[in-house]
């Protein structure tokens, strides 16, 4: 009997501690601190953002400077780009053509051996049409015309309709861009000279 009353008496004990942790438990989750700020009643309501509260908002100045200093580097980055093309270009071209300096530079030269140049506007403007084909390279740097009879009474005349071929300026103020001799009294005529593009 003293055995019974003992373990009754423990197992009561149990239940009064287990009790009064659970009561415990109720109490510390219902009596929760209420957020600051708000007040009894109040709902929370949240609130949008807009990109001023990531990105603070710039000036006109400062977005012209930033524009400004886009525009420099871009410049400076396509510069940079074009002079490393060009020099690999140099390199690529100084190796094929034999060890040339690297300040020496190519011309394109056309020979023409023919006759009757001037004898007719229809023949002179097919010629000079020829003259301005271009290829791969672009246009031929100089022409030679060999046996062509032109007079000298004819040679300005000759200057001046070639230079509207090209789109030239002809007359005192422009820059001669084509040379032309007679050949009167040869019997192999003269040669002319033509620079194009490039003045030689």
């Amino acid at each position: 009997m003293a055995t019974t009353a003992t373990a009754e008496a423990t197992i009561s004990a149990r239940s009064r501690a287990q009790h009064s942790r659970n009561q415990a438990h109720r109490q510390s989750t219902t009596s929760l601190p209420k957020p600051l700020g708000l007040k009894a009643g109040v709902k929370r309501v949240p609130q949008q953002r807009t990109l001023g509260a990531f990105f603070p908002p710039t000036t006109a100045q400062q977005h012209a400077r930033q524009v400004q200093r886009d525009f420099k580097y871009a410049r400076k980055r396509e510069l940079l780009k074009r002079q490393r093309e060009e020099r690999q270009g140099a390199e690529y071209a100084q190796g094929q053509a034999g060890g040339l300096h690297r300040e020496d530079r190519t011309f394109s030269c056309v020979t023409l051996n023919m006759n009757g140049f001037g004898s007719s506007e229809k023949d002179r403007g097919a010629f000079f049409r020829d003259f301005r084909q271009e290829d791969a390279h672009g246009r031929q740097d100089i022409i030679f015309l060999q046996e062509t009879h032109v007079l000298e009474g004819e040679i300005e005349h000759m200057r001046s309709h070639h230079a509207k071929q090209w789109g030239f300026r002809s007359g005192t103020d422009a820059r001669e861009l084509s040379f032309w001799a007679p050949s009167e009294d040869r019997t192999q005529g003269r040669r002319r000279i033509t620079v194009q593009s490039a003045c030689i």
